[in-house]
């Protein structure tokens, strides 16, 4: 076997792609249509990788391929070599929890769990469109014309336009509706989430807190129990003062005995620390089952894994369908 290049599995994913559409004769233009993506979209993933899981999951149904396919590339020879073994192990692994994920996920309502790392993603969206609306170089459109022909008759103006910043530039407006689309996601999912908190016989966040403060008492108490009562004697360590034979008052060193006693029942506190150890151990089981178990009257517009790129030309799309 020659050398294997190690590349992102998202890059993998963009070159099984663009071997599916030669294998397949696809232009760009009959795929994406025949897929339900736009061009744009389809030309991201050839170039820039996919990184959703879902979406390299589609595609394989769409080919009637296998993940293994994923990682293969077809050299100058026609011969077919695998790429980084250990990371093909590690994305069958994926797989296989994120097909155990999809299927909880369809017989069950979303859980606090995932509540609250869709919250999560809604606030990094907002802040990545926030950022993308503070820079005026976004949102505005400079023109400058060089107006020559004032100076010389017979010379021809010159237009220079501003060039827009990045891929959001070209549509502001519906950023802004992006942005309050978000808006409305969280607020329907914050609801939803007190929704599912109101059920529970523990007030989560309280206890949450609460186990945190724990946690630090606690580890307080571990430092303190490590302590024990000591004597030392350090050579030299001490000093005083005499007088000499001409009556002046001059220093001496002497040895320093230093007594170190904990004023504390170190018996009492290690006591104290396995029962409030045992608190928290007991309200961890019992946040992280109500956590995973509490379903969630909400169901996410789209995939956590994806990038802001892709849930805005996603949005793009239902926009001009509604």
């Amino acid at each position: 076997m020659t050398n294997c290049r190690k590349e992102s599995y998202s890059s993998l994913a963009g070159s099984f792609l663009r071997r599916m559409l030669k294998r397949y004769g696809y232009t760009q233009e009959s795929f994406a249509d025949e897929f339900g993506v736009s061009t744009r979209q389809l030309r991201r993933w050839l170039h820039e990788g996919i990184n959703s899981l879902d979406t390299v999951q589609q595609l394989l149904i769409f080919f009637d391929a296998n993940i293994g396919d994923v990682f293969i590339y077809e050299d100058a020879a026609g011969v077919f070599f695998f790429f980084n073994r250990t990371e093909y192990v590690l994305v069958l692994s994926a797989f296989a929890c994120y097909n155990s994920f999809k299927q909880n996920m369809e017989e069950n309502n979303m859980n606090l769990k995932e509540a609250f790392r869709t919250q999560n993603k809604i606030q990094s969206l907002t802040d990545e469109c926030i950022a993308v609306l503070d820079r005026q170089q976004n949102i505005v459109k400079v023109k400058e014309i060089h107006q020559r022909n004032k100076v010389m008759p017979e010379a021809e103006d010159e237009v220079v336009e501003s060039s827009p910043a990045n891929e959001f530039a070209s549509d502001i407006t519906a950023l802004t509706e992006f942005i309050v689309f978000l808006l409305d996601e969280k607020e329907k999912l914050c609801s939803a989430v007190r929704a599912a908190k109101s059920t529970l016989d523990i007030d989560i966040d309280g206890e949450s807190g609460l186990n945190f403060l724990r946690q630090r008492v606690s580890h307080t108490f571990r430092e303190m129990v490590t302590l024990r009562s000591s004597e030392e004697i350090i050579r030299g360590g001490g000093c005083g003062y005499k007088f000499n034979a001409e009556g002046n008052q001059t220093a001496f060193k002497c040895d320093l005995k230093r007594i170190t006693t904990i004023n504390f029942d170190r018996n009492k506190l290690k006591k104290q620390n396995r029962i409030l150890t045992e608190k928290i151990d007991e309200i961890s089981a019992k946040i992280d089952s109500c956590i995973v178990n509490t379903p969630v009257d909400y169901e996410a517009p789209f995939d956590v894994n994806d990038t802001l790129s892709e849930i805005f030309e996603s949005f793009l799309e239902n926009r001009i369908a509604a």
